[in-house]
């Protein structure tokens, strides 16, 4: 329930709207300098000059404008790095001066997906009256799997002038006793909330329960748990209801329709996020630790150990080979991305030159491809019948039975998820650690996924094919590899021309081997219109405008905003989780002003909202700026 901090945006109403009236012809003018002539082949790793010339006389601002395919940037909110005191604005805000009952229709029904528009809802009983005075509670643990988990409690107490907000936030290390915990959550940090406020919030969610559709939905999206969803346990009193297991993710409609009551622990958490957001509570910094860690085996002491000086290459060839034995292991799974990460820093992952990390690497992805051809899906298990049973007792030890086996399955298939997308991320080590000899493997492995013969996720997964991904960084080094990975890619990039999904990792693969031979192919993906319904004016998210992106990459010829346009690059194509060979190159071969100058073009993507996460192209290329822990990303 921990949130960014933000604050008032009225101090830059006036430079939002005038930065709103220029943006689009900014946006206009440099999508156009995007036509000119093909660049020279790829054995020129520079661009040509383009007929209409080069972006180096845009604004940093104006370059952001152009990647990421807005209007204007200045009209997102700045980054709360640097501007703590600014909220961005949200539809939410609306609710607090609706009449609660309104407030409460209006709320459910701004989470309708697409798909079940035509959904309606009302509130039947209008007269009912609300408590005087309640309490909502919320008490969760994060979901994150990639973090240190941690608990807290958020409590709106709605009491007149008394009202308050308690919240707390600990960090769990080790494995404390669950009364420790408890004490810890407990102590909560307490805000003043202004009486009309707790009262409009309170009323809201209290109506939520009797918010109904005006005509039963026929179908919609069920409701999906995320790895970065919280989960807990909700109260409201006087008069409930209690959610012993709820989730707090993202709220959906038509998924509480038919029973909001039983489906408001998203709806609250989200409306109660933005009462913190906007009420100006900072999250506790730094967090409070509750335990200490403790090691569940020698492998996993070994990795909290500080690695070896770099002065001692014995006991850093030691250190390796033990952190390469981790890695053979099966039984040592859960440490397998620590262990890459280690192995093969995204800062430099070239940092050790040593073949036994490749050996490890494969069987890692061995591993991973062997659990991805044996998965087979869990089958759907029918309603048990009462009635067949001779007695409540048989009954429910057939339940149980049945909640063991289902336990057992899907511990299982956890297990094969995480050797799949381990087995993905070494398959990316192994590009980005320039190991030539897998690139065959590599680029098989990666055609059979897009291809949809390869089950590396079911349906097949369009936002991430990390065989391909390492074929591409290799092939980017190498230029003997290109010609077939400039095969496949031309033809798959040609099949998706006429349709509105076209996988990224296609463009990100065409990107980071810096492939100018298939200039044609993006240049007919630059051609086409978004998808029906798609805002023209806001190309963020368009695959094609990512195309002529890449496109206007290739044909600037100024090497400082070739780089600058590549940074942005890394991030908007490439996810910010690494950097490719081409990149490090040009900020290499930049004098030292012009890298200066990039560096503080880093720094200032800080004060800016960017879709992309920001913290490895900080790590690489302004490692010597101070930056905060709390760091919002994408």
């Amino acid at each position: 329930m921990a949130t960014p901090d933000e604050g008032s945006m009225t101090k830059v109403r006036r430079r939002y709207l005038l930065a709103a009236v220029a943006g689009a012809a900014i946006l206009i003018n440099g999508i156009s300098s995007l036509g000119g002539n093909s660049p020279s082949p790829i054995a020129s790793r520079a661009a040509t000059p383009a007929t209409l010339g080069s972006l180096k006389d845009k604004t940093d601002e104006e370059l952001l404008q152009l990647v990421v395919g807005r209007k204007s940037s200045v009209d997102q909110q700045l980054s709360q790095e640097y501007e703590e005191d600014r909220v961005r604005f949200s539809s939410l805000d609306r609710l607090w001066e609706m009449d609660p009952r309104d407030a409460a229709v209006a709320f459910v029904s701004d989470y309708v997906s697409k798909e079940a528009k035509g959904l309606t809802f009302k509130i039947d009983n209008r007269d009912a009256h609300p408590p005087k005075r309640g309490e909502i509670g919320i008490q969760w643990i994060s979901g994150n799997y990639y973090a240190a988990p941690e608990q807290g409690v958020t409590i709106l107490k709605h009491d007149g002038y008394n009202s308050t907000l308690l919240v707390s936030e600990v960090e769990i290390v080790g494995r404390p006793s669950k009364e420790e915990i408890e004490r810890a959550v407990m102590k909560t940090d307490s805000h003043p909330l202004p009486r009309l406020v707790a009262q409009q919030t309170y009323e809201i969610l209290w109506w939520l329960r009797h918010v109904h559709p005006v005509v039963e939905p026929r179908s919609g999206r069920s409701a999906a748990f995320s790895s970065v969803d919280d989960f807990g346990r909700l109260w409201m009193k006087p008069d409930g209801p209690v959610i012993e297991k709820a989730v707090f993710g993202e709220p959906c409609g038509e998924c509480a329709a038919g029973n909001v009551a039983e489906s408001c622990d998203t709806f609250a958490a989200t409306l109660i996020r933005r009462l913190i957001e906007r009420s100006g509570i900072k999250r506790r910094y730094p967090v409070p630790k509750i335990g200490r860690y403790v090691a569940p085996d020698p492998d996993a002491k070994f990795l909290h150990a500080p690695p070896p000086d770099g002065d001692d290459p014995e006991a850093v060839k030691r250190w390796i080979g033990r952190l390469a034995d981790i890695l053979r292991n099966p039984k040592r799974q859960y440490l397998c991305s620590d262990v890459m990460d280690m192995l093969v820093p995204i800062s430099n992952p070239l940092r050790y030159k040593d073949a036994r990390i490749d050996g490890a690497l494969l069987e890692v992805l061995h591993r991973g491809v062997e659990a991805a051809a044996n998965f087979k899906p869990m089958p759907e298990m029918q309603e048990l019948d009462p009635s067949r049973f001779p007695d409540q007792a048989s009954f429910e030890k057939e339940l149980k039975l049945r909640e063991e086996k289902r336990k057992k399955e899907s511990d299982e298939e956890r297990l094969i998820d995480d050797l799949r997308i381990t087995a993905m991320t070494a398959a990316e080590k192994l590009g980005s650690h320039d190991a030539l000899d897998a690139f065959p493997e590599l680029l098989s492995l990666g055609k059979e996924s897009v291809l949809a013969k390869f089950p590396w996720n079911d349906p097949p997964n369009f936002r991430w094919n990390g065989p391909l991904i390492g074929a591409a960084s290799l092939a980017g080094g190498h230029p003997e590899l290109r010609p077939s990975l400039i095969e496949f890619l031309k033809s798959e990039l040609s099949a998706f021309a006429d349709k509105s999904e076209l996988p990224s990792y296609l463009l990100e693969a065409t990107w980071r081997a810096d492939l100018r031979d298939l200039t044609p192919s993006l240049e007919q993906l630059a051609g086409t219109s978004p998808p029906p319904g798609k805002d023209t004016a806001d190309q963020s998210g368009n695959r094609f405008h990512e195309a002529r992106v890449i496109l206007m990459a290739w044909r600037e010829y100024d090497p400082l905003t070739k780089t600058k346009l590549d940074i942005m690059l890394s991030g908007y194509i490439g996810g910010g989780k690494s950097i490719p060979a081409v990149l490090r190159a040009e900020f290499e071969a930049l004098s030292k002003q012009d890298q200066l100058t990039v560096r503080n073009f880093v720094n200032w993507t800080r004060t800016v909202d960017v879709p992309w996460s920001r913290r490895y192209i900080e790590n690489i290329f302004t490692p010597h700026t101070p930056r905060p822990d709390i760091l919002i990303e994408r």
